[in-house]
């Protein structure tokens, strides 16, 4: 496992430990986790890299204009009570509030162009009240805002001045550099779904001659093997692109997962976190089993017969059996599919 801020978010407290459909039912709390981790890790890159700080202060906590914030001397906390995220602080009497928000939009209290922001339960109320005998006081929100103005709600021009940023703000302009640690930063955004970091990696490739190879090697794959697809079954998203597998159509695939949900699984090319890197899956829902253990077990053993070089690769993820092979060291993508079906989609 490569040491990612992705990897220590899935082996920490803040990662929920569940599947994607058990993720939309908590969908919620797993939210929560993933904006207190995005800020431990920016507060992180913030503290240690300095050049990120740069950065940061200039893109995301300026005014806007030609200031230029000191780079050293902040005091950094992470989420010090509920009206903030991240908070910076520095002499004299200087603090900047941060509220982020992934694929989330605020709520009234939280908004500066909202009248809720004031009251006594708001975050205007809380921080005035916190940071009373502060000079300047500043509370940015960063996420992609429906309001895009410096809000005063005071009436102070000095006092708690509100700033839209967005993500893409902190995209780095062409001939900048990013540091080794703020691109971690920018990789696990992306993978949470701040999905403007996905066009730092599309910079000047050339995609067209394969656009359709992907499709044709998926919907072969899933014919070959007696299915008969149907539009309904496609699954993508910027991070994968797969067809499900119906229950229906691979009966013995559900009997080998010992399970009666109408998808037993999956395949196509998704993205490996543990070593950042595309790959071939293909995934069995054994957690959709009466015992989820056993069903596992088996789908081993069952691989283990029909592969007794021990040539595929396995894991279990959110309690799934997890065939695959990355991408790079791939000798065959249809060829290497039609390997798995055939062992796991045959009678021993």
């Amino acid at each position: 496992m490569s040491p990612t801020f992705q990897a220590l978010f899935n082996r920490s407290a803040y990662s929920p430990g569940a599947s994607q459909d058990e993720m939309d039912e908590i969908g919620q709390e797993r939210q929560k986790q993933v904006e207190r981790y995005s800020a431990a890790m920016i507060a992180f890159a913030f503290q240690h890299d300095r050049t990120f700080r740069e950065h940061f202060l200039a893109r995301i906590c300026s005014d806007g204009t030609a200031e230029r914030l000191p780079t050293d001397g902040w005091i950094v906390k992470i989420e010090p009570d509920d009206w903030g995220d991240l908070v910076l602080k520095i002499a004299p009497n200087f603090a900047v509030v941060l509220e982020l928000k992934i694929r989330a939009e605020l709520k009234p209290h939280q908004d500066p162009s909202k009248p809720e922001f004031l009251r006594k339960d708001g975050y205007g109320y809380a921080i005035l009240n916190e940071f009373g005998d502060f000079v300047n006081v500043r509370y940015i929100t960063l996420l992609d805002p429906k309001w895009n103005r410096i809000w005063n709600p005071t009436g102070d021009s000095h006092k708690l001045r509100c700033f839209p940023r967005r993500w893409v703000d902190l995209l780095r302009r062409p001939g900048e550099n990013e540091s080794t640690i703020e691109a971690n930063v920018y990789d696990c955004l992306d993978n949470f779904g701040v999905s403007v970091f996905s066009s730092r990696k599309l910079a000047n490739m050339k995609l067209g001659n394969y656009a359709t190879e992907v499709l044709n090697i998926l919907l072969t794959t899933f014919d070959n093997q007696g299915g008969n697809y149907q539009k309904s079954y496609f699954v993508g998203d910027r991070r994968c692109i797969g067809l499900s597998i119906p229950k229906d159509e691979f009966p013995t695939i559900a009997k080998l997962v010992g399970t009666d949900d109408e998808i037993v699984g999956w395949f196509g090319y998704d993205n490996d976190d543990e070593n950042q890197a595309p790959r071939l899956s293909v995934w069995l829902y054994s957690r959709k089993a009466s015992d989820p253990k056993r069903a596992l077990e088996r789908i081993k053993e069952r691989i283990k017969d029909g592969d007794p070089n021990g040539e595929l690769k396995i894991k279990s993820e959110d309690r799934n059996l997890v065939v695959f092979c990355l991408a790079s060291e791939s000798t065959g993508d249809k060829e290497w599919f039609e390997k798995v079906f055939k062992i796991v989609n045959s009678q021993f």
